[in-house]
């Protein structure tokens, strides 16, 4: 009888049975291992001082604050950036200026063939 009243005195006295209170979990942080990618959505073109053109959006001070380009100008794909001006081909104007102070897009008159959309053909 002790025995028992030893072992109920040990169990009580270290715990015994009652088990922890649950712990509430921490949230996992992840840390970046590459830098963020392009999507198909967001594709970088061109950059020169703080001027960033993207597929669908430019930025004029260096990615802080972002505006969607000019309908005219659709998607860009070919852009030459030369200080304030971008010179790009867009479908709609063909080979184009864009003053980026004004915001004026104006087509250059009497374009090299090349500055046009090439065939579909194979080259032979």
């Amino acid at each position: 009888m002790k025995c028992l009243v030893f072992a109920a005195l040990l169990v009580t006295a270290c715990g015994g049975s009652q088990e922890p209170a649950a712990a509430k979990p921490k949230p996992l942080m992840f840390d970046r291992w590459s830098p963020a990618q392009a999507s198909s959505y967001d594709v970088f073109v061109a950059a020169e001082g703080s001027v960033v053109l993207m597929a669908n959006r430019i930025s004029r001070d260096d990615g802080a604050t972002w505006a969607a380009l000019d309908p005219r100008v659709g998607t860009l794909g070919r852009v030459a950036i030369q200080g304030t001006t971008v010179l790009l081909y867009a479908p709609q104007l063909g080979l184009a200026r864009w003053e980026l102070a004004t915001d004026q897009i104006t087509a250059v008159a009497d374009a090299p063939a090349f500055a046009g959309e090439r065939p579909g053909g194979a080259i032979r």
